[in-house]
């Protein structure tokens, strides 16, 4: 009942790594009216004025970088998950000796 549950917990791990991973890939949006009233779009740290903002509606623009390395967790996700797999199988009994 451990090994399962340490493998549903290491498939846990990498797929979340996965789900992070494609999320910051995917880093391009449409802008939108509520976003331009919100005030929520800026360039180089800048608020835009409303009136370049609305020039943007509708135009798919890149997001901007948080600053958080996703590849860096997805990397380390598939480590664990091998060493935990390298680990299993080294603590598997290779057989009884003696024993026909």
């Amino acid at each position: 009942m451990t090994k399962r549950l340490a493998a549903l917990v290491a498939v846990i791990a990498v797929m979340g790594s996965l789900v992070l991973a494609s999320v910051a890939m995917a880093a391009t949006s449409t802008v939108t009216q509520a976003d331009c009233d919100a005030g929520n779009i800026t360039r180089n740290g800048q608020k835009l004025s409303q009136a370049e903002c609305e020039k943007l509606i509708g135009k798919k623009v890149n997001l901007a970088s948080t600053g958080f390395p996703a590849w860096a967790l997805l990397l380390g996700g598939v480590g664990l998950v091998g060493v935990a797999g390298v680990l299993v199988i080294r603590r598997r009994p290779q057989g009884t000796p003696g024993v026909a």
